[in-house]
């Protein structure tokens, strides 16, 4: 099998008020834009209802170009950071695969020790 190498850069779909409500990753953000708005994800219908719900295209923010390798922890960063912070995202997971550690820009921490670094709340636990 052939290793997939280069970048992929992760992005966020804002709302009107340029809140994020989508965190993705894609090697290609052009194409990946286009088929935000033509192609339904039969995994993800609540995010299907909303970029049908646009009046156009969906809008974006480019949040950073990462390896092919990191990509996925990358993007899992990025979803609990804006969880945290109190976004409310159409993403199903914290990332394809259930996120523990971070590695971002040299550093590898476990995902609560990069939200205590960012000033994140503490989550409360419910009983």
């Amino acid at each position: 099998m052939t290793e997939v190498t280069g970048s992929s850069y992760v992005y966020c779909l804002v709302d009107a008020e340029g809140l994020p409500r989508y965190v993705g990753v894609t090697m290609d953000l052009a194409k990946r834009m286009q088929t935000h708005r033509t192609t339904r994800s039969r995994f993800n219908p609540e995010l299907n209802e909303w970029v049908a719900s646009l009046p156009g295209k969906p809008q974006y923010v480019f949040l950073e170009e990462v390896p092919y390798r990191g990509r996925q922890s990358v993007e899992g960063y990025y979803i609990t950071t804006f969880r945290w912070a109190g976004a409310t995202l159409y993403n199903r997971h914290a990332a394809r695969h259930p996120v523990q550690f971070i590695s971002w820009r040299g550093q590898t921490m476990s995902v609560r020790a990069w939200e205590l670094a960012l000033g994140l709340p503490q989550r409360k636990i419910r009983k």
